[in-house]
């Protein structure tokens, strides 16, 4: 997965995908984005823009712009 790909794919639709045996959804609602881990209370957070989400959204630690190609979508 590249970031161009996942950007227009989360354009069309929610996405749920997978790191390192956890689950993740995105949605896209009126220009902005909501990530969250599935199943963890309060883990959501929301972004402006696209490049905001993958620069500022951390998974384990890691910038999600890093991780982006070893994520699995389901």
């Amino acid at each position: 997965m590249n970031k161009e790909k996942l950007k227009n794919e989360i354009e069309k639709n929610d996405v749920i995908f997978r790191y390192n045996n956890k689950y993740y959804s995105i949605c896209y609602f009126r220009d902005k984005y909501s990530v969250y881990e599935t199943d963890v209370e309060h883990s959501e957070q929301r972004f402006n823009s696209f490049e905001e989400m993958i620069e500022n959204f951390n998974i384990e630690g890691k910038a999600f712009k890093d991780v982006i190609g070893e994520i699995i979508l389901v």
